[in-house]
């Protein structure tokens, strides 16, 4: 009808950009909040690590003066940020997956069974916490058994 009156006249990407803004604006908090976690949980292994660690500096100290090798301090440490790592995963991804499934509706352009996120996900966390772990264990094969004998 050309007597009618256009009230606002835009194209059809304008209106699709200005109904989706809100997403764009969504999905950065989220990445942002997604950061922040990922930082905190690689702060929390390292802050657990190197506790474990300083607690242990007197056993570390007997070990390493009734001859265990720092191959042997490494592993010995490394093992419990394994089995940290290894609990984590175990709880982490069945909840992700059900928490992804309660979320599908929420989702736009991702499925949320997407195996690169499901994958890609623990694998980076996983890093994450072997480089968290990394820190203390290599300062447990440098301690003086002299030191650590007197450690109290």
């Amino acid at each position: 009808d050309p007597m009618q009156a256009i009230a606002l006249p835009r194209t059809y990407r304008k209106m699709m950009d200005d109904n989706l803004a809100g997403v764009g604006y969504v999905a950065k908090v989220l990445t942002a909040l997604a950061g922040v976690a990922l930082f905190l949980a690689v702060l929390g292994v390292y802050s657990i690590m190197a506790w474990s660690v300083n607690e242990r500096t007197r056993e570390i100290g007997v070990r390493l003066a009734l001859g265990a090798t720092r191959s042997n301090i490494l592993w010995m440490v490394s093992r419990k940020g394994a089995i940290i790592v290894g609990v984590s995963l175990l709880a982490g991804i069945p909840a992700s997956v059900a928490i992804a499934r309660l979320l599908r509706g929420l989702l736009f352009g991702v499925s949320s069974s997407d195996m690169l996120v499901l994958a890609g996900a623990p694998l980076a966390l996983t890093l994450s916490a072997v480089l968290a772990c990394a820190l203390p264990a290599r300062r447990a094969t440098r301690t003086d058994p002299l030191i650590a004998l007197r450690h109290e």
